[in-house]
Parts: C-alpha cells; structure tokens; sequence
C-alpha cells in the first residue's frame, strides 16, 4: 500500500490499480483554504521552501497522470472535519471503481 518506489512517494499507493493519494499539510504545501503564515524569521528560505514543494507536487502529479495514475490530493484540513470525510469516502469510491484513467481528484471546499 505505501512501496518505497512508488514515483512521488504518495502517502497510499496501489500499484496494481494506478491509484496514488497524497495527503498535503496544509503549511507545507501551501493550502489556500488555511492560508497559514509563514514564520517570521528567514521569510525567504520559508517562501522558497513551500513554492518548491508546491510546484514538486504539481510536477508529481503530472508525471503520475502521464504515466496513466489516477491520482487525489487531499488537505490535511479535511482530515479534521466531519463533513468532509464523508467527502473523502465517496471520492476513494468513485476513484476505486472508476473506469477511467490518468485523471487527479481533488476534494472542493465548501
């Protein structure tokens, strides 16, 4: 479920289904729902650090998805509220039993 080769080191894999899920911390991956703010010391290492990783998983994911991976993004935020596990659910089931390829699913925000 998480193999140490797996292209992008998703926090779930399934290699055999071609499913990837990446579970991004909404400080480290810059999530436009929290909005957190950077320490405020060394702002520019902080800045530079968070749009490397912002663009590493965009890079990922495109990869992912030209290699015919069915990729979701989930924020750590949504983790913590029940409304949207339910959410979660019905995503991971649309994307298991998907005839579809090569596409990410992202969870909306209300």
């Amino acid at each position: 479920m998480h193999p140490q080769d797996a292209f992008g080191n998703p926090d779930f894999s399934f290699q055999d289904m071609k499913i990837a899920i990446f579970v991004d911390g909404c400080f480290w991956h810059a999530c436009p729902h929290c909005n957190r703010p950077l320490p405020e010391t060394n702002i520019d290492y902080w800045s530079r650090k968070i749009q490397r990783n912002v663009e590493r998983d965009k890079f990922v994911t495109r990869e992912l998805i030209n290699k015919g991976w069915r990729v979701i993004r989930i924020w750590e935020h949504q983790l913590k509220q029940r409304s949207d596990l339910q959410k979660i659910g019905e995503l991971l089931n649309r994307t298991f039993y998907s005839q579809e390829t090569a596409f990410e699913f992202q969870l909306p925000e209300d």
